[in-house]
């Protein structure tokens, strides 16, 4: 029975969803799971040895749910195997029927994941549930983005579009994840995962309930219920890029924050906003600039396209100073070759004007 890695489940589904979700899900509460999808596999590995749960379907490959524990029950030790019954509906004649068999849990489908744990942990002693991720404790972290998809094609360029302004995790619905389970700003969910667009509120409890949710579709369209919009597949590098950017609240600029400071990269099109926008690209500066120093942070960087240009002056002159304050370091990258000179127009020392940002973090590391 429960050794030290968990108790173990075995699931017998002929619902590849069913044992996609189950098989991902459950170890992160600290299960052991195996699934099979036939009578004959089931009882292979029964006579081999007994989990401390059997969860089955009504109806399955080669058999149903009464006709694998009327066999269970002649293997010995079968004594203190649990059984649970996934049902899609069931009447109380068949209930007690199946309760007579045996079946000591009933669990609803689609199945909730967080259903699923509970009830399963109040049956075994030492079974896990499953936790919320903790929250991001930096507000200036970045993004985290959960892939859900099987299609490592897409994984592929959705790091070649994203991982320099956001952390990924990849979650195809049968492995779990690649990664630590974190809470993520957004969660894109293909709709050719196990359990499709349905199973949202499980990736949900993975994810966290804030999250929002992106749907991939061929068909695209309306956004289905739940999800805030949808990507229509194959998924373009700059559909993924502009949609990202846009619910977490980061079109108008990055932020790569660094143990000691932050680097803000102002996105192409500042220098041609109307002043009203551009007072409320200040206001969003004097922000970063806050949490900056309130997490104990000591320097800021500035970069971005017409940093410090000519006709640019008085904007990088007011970021930087939407940006100063005292005990924080505060600068600029510019592709200007005359440092020099645009310190001087933009009032700032010359000392935190660089040409790289490696230069200015260099030169801020010296100060410090």
């Amino acid at each position: 029975m429960a050794g030290e890695r968990g108790p173990a489940v075995l699931v017998v589904s002929g619902d590849s969803a069913v044992r996609g979700a189950t098989n991902s899900v459950l170890p992160l509460a600290g299960w052991r799971v195996q699934d099979v999808p036939s009578y004959t596999l089931a009882m292979h590995n029964l006579k081999i040895a007994l989990p401390e749960v059997l969860l089955l379907d009504q109806k399955f490959q080669e058999g149903d749910a009464l006709q694998l524990i009327k066999a269970v029950r002649y293997l010995p030790g079968q004594e203190d195997l649990i059984i649970a019954l996934m049902v899609e509906s069931i009447d109380r004649t068949m209930a007690v029927q199946y309760v007579r068999a045996g079946i000591q849990v009933f669990l609803a489908k689609p199945l909730n994941i967080v259903d699923v744990c509970e009830k399963l942990a109040e049956q075994v002693a030492n079974a896990g549930r499953i936790e919320p991720p903790p929250p991001e404790e930096d507000p200036l972290a970045r993004p985290t983005v959960v892939l859900a998809t099987p299609n490592l094609n897409f994984k592929e360029m959705a790091e070649k579009a994203l991982l320099d302004e956001c952390d990924l995790l990849f979650f195809d619905g049968v492995r779990g994840i690649d990664a630590e389970r974190r809470a993520a700003s957004i969660i894109l969910v293909d709709e050719g995962l196990p359990g499709g667009l349905d199973a949202l509120p499980n990736w949900r409890v993975l994810f966290g309930q804030d999250a929002i949710a992106v749907a991939m579709t061929t068909r695209g369209g309306d956004a289905p219920e739940g999800y805030a919009a949808t990507l229509v597949k194959p998924v373009r590098d700059t559909a993924l890029r502009k949609t990202v950017r846009q619910y977490t609240d980061r079109e108008r600029y990055g932020i790569f924050p660094m143990q000691n400071g932050v680097v803000v990269r102002i996105r192409d099109g500042w220098q041609a906003l109307t002043e009203s926008i551009f007072e409320e690209y200040l206001m969003n500066i004097d922000e970063i600039a806050e949490l900056t120093k309130e997490t104990g942070r000591k320097w800021l960087c500035i970069d971005g396209p017409y940093i410090g240009a000519p006709e640019q002056i008085p904007r990088t002159r007011a970021l930087y100073e939407a940006a100063e304050r005292p005990g924080l370091h505060v600068g600029v990258v510019t592709l200007q070759s005359d440092t020099s000179r645009v310190a001087l127009h933009c009032n700032i020392r010359p000392i935190y004007v660089h040409n790289k940002t490696a230069e200015f973090i260099k030169a801020v590391q010296d100060l410090a």
